[in-house]
């Protein structure tokens, strides 16, 4: 909790205001949000402290507007891994540390100050996004896609989420982003241009390839992709008191489905 409140000073996220200037506003609660990471085979890869705003007292047309972000098909994930393959290509993977606290605020948010940190009579003004906000993933996307634009990358016309610059691809997916290229070393000169301050600096935190993106893991070999998730499927399992149940590797038949010739007609619905 206090690296994460040390960190929101060091990036100016906020103002510290008197409560009576946010007169006529509403003046959201903030909220602790605790988590595992974890790798996908389920080990836990640290753990989170995250300041949340309150976007559920938020009101619609009063305290937000446009809320939609897209993020990246998984049709497009796919089709990207067959052409690395293809095309002999590297891959590198980086997660935006405070994400979303990178988006400047285009509107006023007052916010009362973190549970066990209050301070009479004072409150958060808003400078940059914070989680929990329904408008923070637009924010965020707006903000990166523009510094995206604006270093020389071009957004895919079918898929919003999938840009181009010279020999390098980058898929975003949130606040995680999956680089493709001919080398490593054109990758890293674009990641190295995040990291400087103009247009705008980014926190990353680079991974060594696609292995684990999105927590699914992810094998090459011999021309094929393997995806997995045993560590999330392991915990589903856990969860629901199936751990000793019987393992068949499909319920289907391999091949292509075919028509049930016993089932019942067709209708519309």
């Amino acid at each position: 909790m206090e690296k994460e409140l040390n960190s929101l000073e060091g990036m100016l996220v906020y103002e510290e205001v008197n409560r009576s200037e946010a007169q006529g506003y509403t003046i959201l609660d903030t909220t602790w949000a605790f988590k595992r990471k974890r790798f996908p085979d389920g080990s836990v890869r640290k753990l989170k402290a995250r300041l949340c705003v309150r976007g559920d007292q938020q009101v619609s047309e009063v305290d937000f507007f446009e809320t939609y972000a897209p993020v990246i098909q998984w049709g497009t994930v796919r089709m990207l891994l067959v052409i690395s393959i293809t095309m002999n290509m590297v891959s590198k993977q980086v997660d935006y540390t405070y994400a979303f606290v990178h988006a400047p605020m285009e509107n006023k948010v007052y916010v009362e100050l973190p549970p066990l940190y209050g301070k009479q009579n004072k409150i958060w003004k808003l400078k940059q996004s914070l989680y929990g906000l329904r408008q923070s993933p637009l924010n965020f996307f707006q903000h990166l896609k523009r510094n995206l634009e604006q270093r020389g990358w071009k957004a895919s016309e079918i898929d919003p989420c999938l840009f181009f610059k010279g020999d390098v691809i980058c898929l975003v997916y949130v606040d995680d982003c999956l680089f493709f290229g001919k080398t490593l070393e054109d990758i890293d000169v674009e990641i190295r241009l995040f990291q400087e301050k103009k247009p705008d600096k980014f926190l990353l935190e680079e991974e060594n390839n696609v292995a684990g993106f999105l927590g699914i893991l992810m094998k090459k070999e011999d021309g094929k992709v393997e995806l997995t998730q045993t560590g999330l499927i392991t915990r589903i399992l856990d969860m629901m008191g199936l751990e000793d149940s019987t393992a068949k590797s499909t319920p289907s038949e391999k091949g292509p489905l075919k028509k049930d010739e016993f089932g019942p007609p067709c209708t519309e619905g």
